[in-house]
C-alpha cells in the first residue's frame, strides 16, 4: 500500500484505516485462502463434486457431502488439509471442469470487486 497511496496519507493511518481504504486503491484482499472463499461464495456442490471424482476415500466424501448440505459446518483446516491431500492443482482443474460443464457462476467477493474495479478503470 506504500507503493499506491500517498506517502503523507500512509504515514498519518492506521493500518485499520489503510485496509479500509485498500479498494479505492485497487487493491482487493481475501478473506482466508482462494479455497475457502470460493467455497464460501456458494461452491460447496462443486467442491464435493470434485472430491468425489478425485478420490475413493469414503471419509472425505462425508465431510465435502456435510459440506454441502450445511456450508457453515465449514472447518478450514480440515478443507485445506482435504484438499492438499488430493493436489490444490487437481482439485483446482477438477473444478474449473464442474464450473464449466454447469454453467456455475460462482465468484468470491474480493475478485468481483477487482473486475468491477478494473471495469470501471479501463472503460
Amino acid at each position: 500500500m506504500p507503493n499506491v497511496m500517498d506517502a503523507e496519507e500512509w504515514d498519518k493511518l492506521s493500518f485499520e484505516k489503510v485496509l479500509a481504504r485498500a479498494e479505492k486503491h485497487g487493491v482487493f484482499l481475501n478473506n482466508f485462502t482462494f479455497e475457502v472463499d470460493l467455497f464460501r461464495s456458494g461452491a460447496e456442490n462443486e467442491f464435493s463434486k470434485a472430491i468425489k471424482g478425485l478420490t475413493s476415500n469414503t471419509k472425505m466424501h462425508a465431510r465435502f457431502d456435510e459440506l454441502s448440505v450445511d456450508p457453515s459446518s465449514l472447518a478450514p483446516k480440515q478443507f485445506l488439509k482435504d484438499i492438499d491431500s488430493i493436489g490444490k492443482g487437481r482439485v483446482a482443474q477438477r473444478l474449473a471442469s464442474i464450473f464449466l460443464a454447469e454453467q456455475s457462476d460462482v465468484c468470491p467477493p474480493y475478485i468481483k470487486a477487482a473486475l468491477d474495479y478494473l471495469k470501471v478503470r479501463l472503460a
